[in-house]
């Protein structure tokens, strides 16, 4: 899971074993860092989906996606939108003693209800490793690209 400040900006890998507390707090914290500056020329976006997410940024293509941002004046609310095109949901930061625990478990039930946008791949390369499983990896063009998914021999 990566909690990114949208497109073409920066973002940070939060796992996936985090608590709704923990993943709340990446959001928050990730939300308050300031944005790449104008003349950042997307090298902020190329840096994360290199190396945080590992993939080249024109191959990355999450799976499931939330935005999550703060409502413009004063009222308090944040607003998480699941998928493209998805409802918004409003949450009150008050109270703010468990404001992140609120605000990540919103974003996990939100993705949770979501179907996969699985990304297409028109071919994949298929290895058994040493231990006898089976990597699958998308190929483009003659270039391996990630995600690299393991797959046990059994399945």
């Amino acid at each position: 899971m990566f909690v990114t400040r949208g497109f073409r900006t920066t973002g940070v890998h939060a796992g996936e074993d985090l608590s709704d507390a923990a993943l709340g707090e990446a959001i928050l914290e990730l939300y308050g860092r300031p944005g790449p500056s104008g003349a950042d020329d997307g090298q902020a976006w190329e840096t994360f989906c290199t190396e945080v997410a590992g993939v080249p940024a024109r191959r990355y293509r999450p799976e499931k996606t939330a935005r999550v941002f703060r409502e413009s004046g004063d009222s308090g609310m944040w607003t998480v939108v699941a998928g493209h095109f998805g409802a918004e949901v409003s949450l009150p930061a008050e109270p703010a003693a468990d404001f992140p625990q609120r605000l990540g478990g919103l974003v996990r039930r939100e993705l949770a209800a979501l179907a996969p946008d699985w990304p297409s791949v028109r071919s994949a390369v298929i290895r058994t490793t040493a231990t006898g499983g089976w990597v699958v990896m998308p190929y483009d063009r003659g270039n391996l690209g990630g995600p690299a998914h393991a797959v046990d021999a059994a399945a």
